[in-house]
């Protein structure tokens, strides 16, 4: 009947739950994990009993008394082994280098789209305003309504150099200044970790994503090839196969950060008339959004020396 087989297994997951571990033998060692398995399999078997307690009818004629008391006994050995064995050292070298693998990758590339850049406040205090500190009237508090700005009309246009003041700025965030040869005119990259890029061109002013390729070799019969890949919600795959699903999202993040780069351009170069004033209040709105970017994409992010 059902009430025997109640019993029985009570009786007998009872039992392993209260057998001793046997200790290795001499032939055959046995690490932590190894007996965390066996304390695992006594909770197991103590949780058996406890529901085949449960089912027994008339529990006083039971010849096994304190059942559950027993089992809690040997649930709480159990976890405080497993709990012990399973914990890691901090010292260990392997431990350490994994946790540092594991804060290297903490970006992802979906957080390019998932995590948004928002407007700058006007009480916000920020490194673009001491970059434009020395000009009174550019380093005002922010309008309500920005000057609608499309391209840099000073800062880095043609023949006029970074200003000395914004290029040590800048090495502080790890943000690099392309010159390029192919018409894109100068820009500025930031890199977050091995997930995504940033370009940030200013004329016109445009902020584009693009995914961070990791080159792996594959060898084939005939030939080796390089073939980048892309790491996107867990799965790993080359840039061919997962292109496409992200093509979208990055677009979509490009077009806010867009409208963010020029909201801070338009913001800090409302009042500023001559091209000195207009440089230096431009050289403070890219400051401005990069330390959005660097805050929003990585939040414990602190500052280089240079």
């Amino acid at each position: 009947t059902e009430l025997d087989d109640a019993r029985s297994v009570l009786v007998s997951s009872l039992e392993k739950a209260q057998a001793p571990i046997p200790p290795p033998s001499r032939s055959q060692s046995r690490t932590k994990e190894e007996e965390a398995l066996l304390y695992l399999e006594k909770l197991r078997a103590a949780s058996q009993a406890l529901v085949a307690f449960m089912a027994v009818e008339h529990k006083e004629s039971l010849a096994q008394q304190n059942v559950p008391s027993r089992c809690h006994a040997v649930a709480i050995q159990s976890i405080q082994y497993i709990l012990d064995a399973t914990m890691k050292d901090p010292n260990d070298e392997t431990n350490s280098k994994e946790s540092s693998e594991q804060q290297k990758g903490s970006i992802t590339l979906e957080d390019a789209w998932n995590k948004v850049m928002e407007l700058p406040s006007s009480g916000e205090t920020s490194d673009a305003g001491a970059a434009a500190a020395s000009v009174d009237q550019i380093s005002a508090a922010v309008q309500p309504r920005a000057l609608r700005v499309v391209k840099s009309r000073v800062l880095l246009t043609s023949g006029r150099k970074i200003p000395m003041n914004l290029l040590p700025a800048l090495k502080r965030k790890r943000a690099k200044i392309v010159q390029s040869l192919a018409g894109q005119g100068t820009h500025i990259v930031l890199e977050f970790e091995d997930a995504f890029s940033l370009k940030i061109y200013l004329r016109p002013l445009l902020v584009r994503f693009h995914v961070t390729e990791n080159v792996t070799s594959e060898t084939n019969t005939d030939s080796k090839s390089d073939t980048p890949m892309v790491k996107v919600w867990g799965v790993t795959g080359s840039k061919s196969q997962l292109e496409h699903v992200v093509t979208r999202r990055l677009r979509h993040a490009s077009a806010h950060a867009t409208r963010v780069l020029r909201y801070c351009f338009g913001s800090l170069t409302a009042k500023a008339k001559s091209d000195f004033d207009i440089e230096i209040a431009e050289g403070g709105a890219l400051l401005q959004f990069v330390t959005l970017a660097r805050a929003t994409y990585m939040p414990k992010w602190q500052d280089d020396d240079v």
